[in-house]
């Protein structure tokens, strides 16, 4: 086995590395599961501009071209990123451009 070149490993070594990786795939599960549980009610909550930013989110662009595009501030857009992230429980903007792809997809 180990002449073919494969890889070698005891009892204990292979336990640590099973443990390991069980370990790294439930922080990733956990992760796709509070992505998962971003509500669409809580979205609803939102209002018509801050949805509008949202969506401006989820076509990848940065605060200054939203701004530029609702013609608003600077300051503006990310006061408005502030209150969508309080009010639906958002931690970045991956974050909120899932959440807005997946609420448009139920909405149609």
């Amino acid at each position: 086995m180990v002449d073919r070149g494969e890889i070698w490993l005891d009892a204990e070594t292979t336990t640590r590395v099973l443990k390991e990786c069980i370990k790294e795939f439930t922080k990733k599960k956990d992760l796709l599961k509070s992505l998962t549980d971003l509500s669409s009610a809580k979205l609803d909550m939102l209002s018509s501009r801050e949805m509008e930013v949202l969506a401006l989110i989820s076509k990848s662009m940065t605060n200054e071209e939203i701004a530029d595009k609702l013609f608003i501030s600077s300051k503006t857009v990310k006061t408005h990123l502030r209150n969508i992230f309080e009010k639906a429980g958002i931690r970045n903007r991956v974050e909120a451009a899932l959440a807005y792809t997946r609420h448009a997809l139920m909405s149609h």
